[in-house]
């Protein structure tokens, strides 16, 4: 599968691309900054992308088969992540006729435990 990974700097995304490659996925993963980016594999595309702008995503979401999301944040005031990318991502999407959406999130659960 060609997966379009978003939010892959992060903890969670980490994981993700490292899994998806290891599976033998071609991956590209899009992020604000690709500088010193830990993994390296010959299925993995690392691209710079911005979430809030749909002309940004669509070029990387061309020829994609799924789109994974894993955007996080560690503000806990005032969160717009989520409602503020989630209609451009899902327009991309739309123009790069990618009809496959996933989201992991594990957002506001840092330090916080039920007993």
């Amino acid at each position: 599968m060609k997966l379009v990974i978003i939010g892959a700097n992060g903890a969670t995304g980490l994981c993700l691309v490292q899994q998806a490659v290891d599976a033998g996925h071609d991956v590209t993963a899009v992020m604000r900054n690709t500088d010193n980016y830990p993994i390296q594999h010959e299925n993995l595309k690392v691209v710079k992308g911005s979430v809030f702008s749909v002309d940004s995503l669509v070029e990387h979401f061309q020829g994609g088969d799924a789109v994974m999301s894993c955007l996080g944040t560690n503000v806990y005031r005032n969160v717009t992540i989520y409602s503020g990318t989630i209609p451009v991502i899902i327009e991309a999407m739309r123009k790069a006729k990618v009809s496959r959406f996933i989201v992991v999130t594990s957002w506001c659960t840092s330090g916080y435990y039920v007993v």
